[in-house]
């Protein structure tokens, strides 16, 4: 794909929006796992009224409402500038593992406009999202104040480019739809391997695997989805699949394609 040709995410197709001057703004409608507080500690008279009402009523599971202000349509270089499924499938995956983090400081590579970060800022003690473009930030910046009233104020968002970032003391790293470009990923990779070898105990990453029909071989391929594990072989890095199958769908608004996979990411330990 040539780096002018535009894209758009399937995630925007269907959903609840809204407009701004220059953007839209999608509706994502999630449910709250048990055990993770409501709407940074909601009423508690709501709860004791109706428990006291006869006969009790089955209760559906509680929902948020994120809004996320975005673009429709990027250049390839712009992708940040939307949602992607695989974003969907971490939210999921976080919200899922809260327990997991929940005293830990989080650091997102490529946060995009934010949708991952402010549902980590919701499950981490700390949340640092970050993108390679000042632009992407500002926007990213933009979705944190428009949902003052959903997520906590522990977060930070800054600018990074991990091709020749310090290293940021973080306990877990994490990242959605990031493989798509070798350059990006061999960046991604240097980075994430400095991270483990400092303070990170691993890197999280959510993708969606992207076929292409190549006439040479008569055969789908996925080069990008190849070159990131040749990658992870190089660096010493050991990856393993979370069960998709066990992690809820808390974000309901598109089906979990089945090209989705979610990587856990560590340096790679000897063999005995």
């Amino acid at each position: 794909m040539e780096e002018h040709e535009t894209v758009l995410s399937e995630v925007h197709i269907g959903l609840p929006v809204c407009s701004t001057s220059t953007n839209v703004v999608s509706r994502f409608e999630f449910e709250v796992p048990a055990g993770l507080s409501l709407r940074i500690e909601r009423n508690s008279e709501e709860s004791s009224d109706s428990e006291d009402q006869e006969p009790p009523r089955r209760r559906q599971p509680p929902r948020e409402v994120l809004f996320i202000e975005h673009n429709m349509a990027t250049a390839l270089s712009d992708v940040g500038l939307q949602v992607w499924p695989a974003a969907l499938a971490m939210a999921d995956f976080l919200l899922h593992e809260h327990e997991k983090f929940k005293e830990s400081l989080l650091l997102e590579i490529g946060g995009g406009v934010g949708l991952c970060g402010l549902v980590a800022s919701r499950v981490a003690k700390k949340i640092v999202c970050s993108d390679y473009k000042a632009e992407i930030v500002d926007a990213m910046k933009t979705n944190f104040l428009k949902n003052r009233g959903v997520v906590r104020d522990n977060f930070e968002c800054l600018v990074l480019d991990v091709k020749d970032a310090e290293v940021v003391d973080c306990d877990f790293l994490f990242g959605s739809d990031l493989i798509y470009d070798d350059e990006i990923t061999d960046n991604i990779l240097n980075f994430v391997k400095r991270s483990l070898l400092k303070t990170t105990v691993a890197f999280f990453l959510s993708l969606e695997k992207r076929f292409n029909f190549t006439i040479d071989n008569l055969e789908e391929s996925c080069p990008a989805y190849k070159h990131f594990r040749e990658c992870c072989q190089r660096q010493c890095l050991q990856v393993e699949n979370i069960d998709l199958e066990a992690v809820p769908q808390y974000f309901k608004s598109l089906p979990r394609s089945k090209h989705i996979e979610i990587l856990e990411i560590r340096i790679q330990t000897p063999d005995p």
